[in-house]
């Protein structure tokens, strides 16, 4: 298994940075602005909710790991085979089971 190179995260703050300078200057807005809080208010509750999901979604190459795992597990499981006669039962059994659900709600 080959490993993709990592690419660098996106740096928004900057890009965040121009655009609210180039907002003040459009709106000029002094520095002692009240609005400027609730821009840094925003700013603390986005960096907040951004380290919440950074804690809550496993790394890629973890994610890779455990699908290079489970197809290791299922290519040595043993291989068995279905005879006709039961694969049709199955799907008979099944599609009426799902019509008779069906009706019941």
């Amino acid at each position: 298994m080959n490993a993709t190179p990592q690419e660098p995260k996106p740096d928004f703050d900057e890009e965040f940075l121009l655009a609210l300078a180039q907002w003040r200057e459009q709106h000029k807005i002094k520095d002692d602005d009240s609005v400027l809080f609730l821009v840094e208010l925003f700013r603390i509750h986005q960096k907040h909710w951004d380290e919440l999901r950074r804690r809550e979604f496993p790394p890629l190459q973890e994610f890779h790991a455990d699908v290079a795992l489970l197809a290791e597990t299922a290519k040595n499981l043993p291989k068995e085979n279905v005879t006709l006669t039961a694969a049709v039962l199955a799907v008979i059994v099944g599609l009426l089971g799902g019509y008779l659900i069906g009706k019941a709600w």
